[in-house]
């Protein structure tokens, strides 16, 4: 476990997932916590209280240490479209299937017990804390729900992207697109996430996993042409089931489309979709 300075006032903790610091004075503000160890090392740093804990997405590798954390006193925002898998899991893992169970979407990699929530992260809201204002960008596809936090630090735009990609232009894992049995949905949906990301120009993306993205546009057209390729390996069933239609057709042309325009108003999130039905 090492702590790395990225600029004055941003620290990365190398845990079970990335740990990223705000300072503010001898405030700060995290981002994830993974095991919680972070703790034992802000002393080192000049940090006395961790006043807000931002989480990208649900898996437990990222926030299996916010329990502890909030016993300090800090407070937890999460990502709207996860909320239920931190404030309500155990329901979650009372009525998933276990047997015969052919959807094996990564929901397997939550939290085992509830965490209280004190905020929710909506999509294309702006967060503010300090003299920080970080927005909150969709970002699905490793999960259905991950969110990006995009602000400025010391000079410069970042991102904070969980694990939409890692350095290089690359998947942090491969079965995280599987939604469904047999499907690739989460490809289309992670075309959508970095082409919207590299609309926003961001100088630098620290990502869950891995090492910090400097050239991000850069990396992200190494990305393109590896999901194109995904696509055609397997279904994307965005069309539904023996349609017959090539969705694959539709990746490009979906990524294309300004879904995350402010001019288009807030868009409309599948689940709540699902929820209306």
């Amino acid at each position: 476990m090492t702590l790395i300075q990225h600029s004055r006032n941003l620290w990365e903790f190398r845990d079970t997932c990335n740990v990223f610091i705000l300072k503010s004075d001898r405030d700060a503000l995290l981002i994830d916590t993974g095991s919680g160890a972070i703790m034992r090392h802000l002393v080192d740093i000049g940090v006395d209280r961790v006043d807000w804990v931002l989480h990208t997405h649900h898996h437990r590798d990222q926030c299996w240490g916010t329990k502890s954390v909030r016993k300090s006193g800090a407070k937890v925002a999460v990502p709207e479209f996860e909320r239920h898998l931190f404030d309500n899991v155990e329901a979650h893992w009372q009525t998933r299937v276990i047997y015969d169970n052919y959807n094996n979407m990564n929901t397997f990699f939550s939290l085992g017990e509830n965490i209280s929530i004190d905020a929710i992260l909506e999509d294309y809201s702006t967060f503010v804390w300090k003299d920080y204002e970080v927005r909150i960008m969709p970002a699905k596809g490793h999960t259905y729900g991950m969110i990006s936090l995009i602000t400025r630090v010391d000079g410069q735009k970042v991102a904070f992207i969980g694990d939409l990609m890692t350095a290089g232009g690359n998947l942090y894992q491969l079965h995280a697109m599987e939604y469904a049995y047999g499907d690739l949905a989460g490809v289309e949906f992670t075309m959508q996430s970095i082409l919207a990301l590299k609309r926003e120009n961001v100088s630098i993306a620290y990502p869950s996993h891995g090492e910090t993205i400097s050239g991000v546009s850069a990396d992200i057209e190494r990305l393109e042409p590896k999901l194109e390729k995904l696509a055609n390996v397997g279904r994307l069933f965005t069309s539904g089931w023996n349609t017959g239609f090539e969705d694959w057709k539709t990746l490009r042309k979906q990524a294309g489309e300004d879904f995350g325009s402010p001019a288009l108003g807030r868009p409309i999130h599948l689940l709540e979709l699902l929820h209306r039905a």
